[in-house]
């Protein structure tokens, strides 16, 4: 189904992203989908935008060159939300995520030469130690929050392990995570001065590197070179913000949700429990099921185009719906079915092209080593239901605010 631009624009204002929305986004998605794979809907905090719902489309809106990820080439509408800063040397907008080539292909090369899949990889035992001294602190005790206690602290102890954040430093650190992965309404007038902070300890933590190399990421980074291009400071503290960030609030995600299907589906966790070996599968069915990344980061159209029977005008906002093309029945079998024996071709969680996730592998390591730790460290696991949860707010990312448990306790 195609629809022309006048009808597009005459459609009846759809709003999405609210707290109801995001409890459930799943059927409206398909009504969507359905209908026609983008559609041109309002955000409740006022845009106008396109959004993508179909898989193809979606494949093919990541990839595309047409559409820009700075938001100087956003239309004025967008950029007078202030959702990002307009000065193009702010931390965000230096970001790997935030910028188009030839910036981004400069970036990607000096930080690919740091940030090898196997030395992600080469994490696993620590994350192992982490996952499982975290299970043990609650593992005696009946019941837990396993966002707050512990899909937040597994990431928040291994990035700052791989960053080499000093011991006397890690608990701003984890702090500075907690305000911008789970914040609570009451801490939304401290983000300017988080930010602020946050920036000046990762300055401070830039140069300590550069003043006493050590083997850790951070350290790697600031040595990089390719003949004589390197880092500067502002793009090494962006760098720096963008791993934090990105490894902690897509991993928190990825772990919460994935315990949630599980815990909705019994069935499969005791698939996994008998087979540990499906657990790699299961974790990518996770991501395709519910993935942590709801919605890709804006994308603004550099010039006129036709995008799924739709006409998009320069500088207008596409919003591409990972969670809905990860349930399009064009692509993936019944979709509306969690299934830990799936065979997941054409996972779009981490995206597609050129911005495709840097940290996708040690994502994975830690969802595999997580669901192991908890699965294999607490007996009848099973929700907290006089507890209701609440999904976080926002229209990128999906995750729970909380994820309360009961278990049977170890002995011993």
């Amino acid at each position: 189904m195609t629809v022309d631009e006048a009808s597009a624009r005459e459609l009846p204002v759809f709003e999405i992203f609210d707290q109801d929305f995001k409890t459930d986004p799943f059927p409206w998605y398909r009504t969507l989908r359905e209908a026609a794979p983008a559609h041109r809907v309002r955000m409740t905090l006022g845009a106008n935008v396109w959004l993508v719902t179909g898989y193809e489309l979606a494949k093919a809106v990541l990839a595309d060159e047409r559409f820009s990820k700075e938001t100087v080439h956003a239309e004025d509408s967008w950029r007078e939300l202030a959702l990002v800063p307009e000065d193009p040397d702010a931390l965000v907008n230096r970001m790997l995520l935030m910028t188009d080539p030839p910036d981004h292909e400069r970036l990607r090369r000096l930080v690919s030469r740091a940030f090898t899949s196997r030395s992600m990889v080469e994490m696993r035992p620590r994350i192992m130690e982490v996952a499982d001294e975290l299970v043990a602190n609650f593992a005696g005790r009946g019941s837990a929050d396993l966002i707050r206690e512990f899909a937040f602290p597994l990431p928040a102890r291994i990035i700052c392990d791989l960053l080499g954040v000093p011991d006397d430093h890690r608990a701003r650190f984890e702090e500075y995570l907690r305000l911008l992965c789970l914040a609570e309404p009451e801490d939304m007038e401290r983000m300017p001065a988080v930010f602020a902070d946050l920036t000046a300890e990762l300055a401070e933590l830039v140069e300590r590197k550069r003043a006493e190399p050590d083997g850790h990421l951070l350290s790697a980074l600031v040595g990089i070179r390719d003949g004589s291009d390197r880092l500067s400071d502002r793009e090494l503290v962006s760098m720096a913000f963008q791993l934090m960030y990105g490894a902690q609030d897509t991993t928190v995600n990825l772990i919460g949700n994935g315990l949630l299907a599980l815990l909705e589906h019994p069935a499969a966790m005791a698939q996994l429990r008998a087979d540990s070996e499906l657990v790699p599968q299961a974790v990518e069915e996770i991501l395709r099921f519910d993935p942590p990344v709801e919605t890709a980061t804006p994308r603004y159209a550099l010039e006129p185009m036709e995008i799924g029977g739709m006409r998009v005008r320069k500088g207008e906002v596409v919003l591409v719906s990972l969670a809905s093309a990860l349930r399009d029945p064009a692509q993936f079998e019944n979709p509306e079915v969690f299934d830990v024996h799936r065979e997941v071709r054409g996972q779009l969680a981490f995206g597609h092209g050129i911005h495709y996730c840097l940290g996708a592998v040690m994502a994975r390591v830690k969802g595999e080593v997580a669901l192991r730790a908890l699965l294999g460290g607490v007996d009848d696991l099973r929700l907290d239901e006089e507890t209701p949860l609440v999904r976080n707010f926002g229209f990128i990312m999906r995750g729970l605010r909380s994820l309360p448990v009961r278990f049977t306790p170890r002995q011993g």
